[in-house]
C-alpha cells in the first residue's frame, strides 16, 4: 500500500497536513516542556513565565521560524509542509495546554508522595 506514486515526492494534500501536524506537534509541545520543566520540584506558576528572556527569545524565534516553513511557499516545497487553518492550530495548543498541565500534576504528586512514605515509616 502506498500513500504517494513515489517515495521521494509528497503530493497528497492530506500526507503533507500529516507531516506538518506532526512536526508543528514536536516544536509546541517542546514549548510547553521548556515552560512545565524549568524546575523539577517548583510549579511554573510559582517561577514565572516571563522571567526568563532567553527562552522567550528563543520560542518567538522559534514561532517565526516554524511559520516560514509551513506558509512561505518555497519553504514548503522544500520541507512538504502545507499551510494549517486555525482549527488545526487549536487542536495543537490544546495538546500543548493538557501537556503542561499532566507536568504540573506529577510535580503535586511528587511534593506528597514523599510525605506519605514519611507517615508510613513513623506509624510501622
Amino acid at each position: 500500500m502506498q500513500l504517494e506514486p513515489n517515495d521521494t515526492t509528497f503530493s497528497n494534500p492530506l500526507h503533507l497536513k500529516a507531516i506538518t501536524m506532526v512536526f508543528l506537534g514536536i516544536v509546541v509541545m517542546q514549548i510547553a516542556n521548556v515552560f512545565a520543566c524549568r524546575s523539577e520540584k517548583y510549579s511554573a506558576f510559582k517561577i514565572g513565565f516571563f522571567n526568563n528572556k532567553l527562552i522567550l527569545w528563543g520560542i518567538v524565534f522559534e514561532l517565526i521560524f516554524v511559520s516560514l516553513l509551513v506558509y512561505v511557499p518555497f519553504f514548503q516545497r522544500i520541507f512538504n509542509t502545507i499551510a494549517l487553518d486555525c482549527k488545526d492550530w487549536a487542536i495543537l495548543v490544546v495538546f500543548m495546554i493538557i501537556i503542561f498541565f499532566l507536568e504540573e500534576l506529577r510535580k503535586k504528586i511528587w511534593k506528597t508522595v514523599p510525605k506519605i512514605s514519611q507517615q508510613k515509616k513513623l506509624h510501622t
